[in-house]
């Protein structure tokens, strides 16, 4: 059932004589049933949710997302939801101090937290799927263009974070529209629509068809595959994704800050027989989507400019050699949307097999209408950590995870996060985030 989280897709949102998401609820459940019956190999999901913000109503949303999961504990295979990125979000960390309040500056990854935390405080812990995500910008101009690109990709790598988590994801992308093909919304459309226009990309297009600007995302990501390499950075806002696959390695990386970046490679090339490298870039600058495919064979830095993902594809004198293998792992505190009072609020995070952890990251999430007054001050197994970040006192629509590096000494089978009280703060959710090595 399509979008039911809204009122325009399940009408019972209108009436306050009903508890219209305990009938969505039971819809459901109820369909689960009978077609378990006749196809028991099918997976049944849902609410497929459109409009994520969870926040809203004092988080009244959230519970009623919560309490849908309760109620399909028992039915449902996975669940489903939409993330979409508004007009007007272009240049997100610009906006960060007015009216950004969309999901690519954290509010996506705390979401996903938040909804995790609960599953697994509930045992009921099942994939999640992203059925749609992207742009909601109707047009043909550059930025519409961007809008639609710059999301789709952004979104791909924060999921590709989560392979653990989320088994699907899909950048609603149209091939072709044909019930309104002068939309702006499709990668190639029809030539008789006006024979006289250019290609805006080069190339043979379909037979009749033309290729637009939105089609730069299947260059960009093409050929895109293989086994996870772990890299790790301190840049907030920062996603790099890498892959190998025999002699193959290739490195996706978005830059959803303010800054254009500069991304130093040479530890990882430390050993390395690079024979050649190709980075394929896709920025929006002055008004003008560029896309361009670059020879850096020989270098061990790169542009990524504001908002750009960017692609890098080497290719390796030999495969790697992998000699050991790290296993990612999430451990939740069971509370979410917890607001700091007058007193500390206290969470409990068990680990199980301690001694095994090589990495360990602790993940607070964060919401506050308005930016943070004060450092996030805690303590986690009464060692205090207090967290200065810029951007936690600059974010007028703050709603995202804080993560900090922690000792892996630290680490008990059971784990105390004690967080100090800050007016009109919410901690959406605690967690830590483990690496184990592994032997092949």
């Amino acid at each position: 059932k399509n979008e039911s989280s809204i009122k325009s897709e399940w009408d019972y949102h209108y009436s306050t004589e009903v508890d219209a998401w305990k009938l969505l609820a039971d819809f459901h459940n109820r369909v689960a049933t009978q077609v378990k019956q006749r196809s028991p190999q099918v997976r049944v999901g849902g609410p497929t949710s459109a409009w994520m913000q969870l926040q809203v109503n004092d988080f009244g949303l959230y519970r009623s997302q919560r309490d849908f999961m309760d109620d399909t504990a028992e039915s449902l295979d996975f669940y489903s939801h939409h993330f979409y990125e508004d007009f007007g979000t272009i240049g997100a960390y610009e906006r960060r101090s007015t009216r950004y309040t969309n999901y690519l500056l954290g509010r996506f990854e705390a979401i996903l937290d938040m909804l995790h935390a609960h599953m697994a405080g509930t045992n009921n812990t099942k994939p999640i799927l992203i059925t749609e995500c992207g742009s909601l910008q109707p047009g043909r101009s550059a930025s519409d263009d961007w809008l639609r690109l710059r999301s789709w990709s952004a979104y791909l790598t924060k999921a590709m974070q989560r392979p653990d988590q989320i088994d699907l994801i899909v950048p609603f992308i149209f091939l072709n529209v044909p019930w309104n093909p002068t939309s702006g919304n499709s990668a190639f459309e029809p030539i008789d629509l006006d024979p006289d226009t250019p290609a805006q990309v080069a190339g043979e297009p379909i037979d009749g068809f033309r290729r637009r600007q939105v089609s730069r995302f299947f260059d960009l990501w093409r050929g895109f595959d293989g086994r996870r390499l772990p890299l790790t950075h301190a840049q907030d806002f920062l996603d790099v994704v890498a892959v190998h696959q025999d002699n193959t390695l290739m490195i996706a990386a978005t830059n959803m800050g303010g800054d254009r970046l500069s991304l130093d490679l040479d530890s990882l090339f430390s050993g390395i027989e690079v024979r050649h490298a190709t980075q394929r870039r896709m920025y929006y600058r002055d008004g003008k989507i560029t896309y361009a495919e670059r020879d850096i064979t020989g270098s061990t830095s790169f542009p990524v400019d504001v908002e750009e993902t960017t692609v890098l594809e080497l290719t390796l004198g030999k495969p790697l050699s992998v000699s050991r293998r790290i296993k990612q792992e999430r451990a939740y505190a069971a509370e979410t949307a917890v607001k700091l009072g007058d007193t500390s609020r206290s969470f409990r995070v068990n680990v199980r097999e301690v001694g095994e952890v090589s990495e360990c990251q602790l993940v607070v999430g964060v919401h506050r209408n308005g930016a943070m007054e004060a450092p996030l001050s805690m303590r986690f197994n009464g060692h205090q950590l207090d967290i200065e970040k810029p951007w936690l006192g600059e974010m007028q629509h703050l709603f995202a995870p804080v993560a900090v590096t922690l000792p892996a000494e630290w680490l008990e089978n059971e784990n105390t996060v004690e967080i100090d009280p800050q007016t009109g703060v919410t901690v959406t959710s605690v967690h830590l985030r483990l690496e184990r090595s592994i032997v092949k």
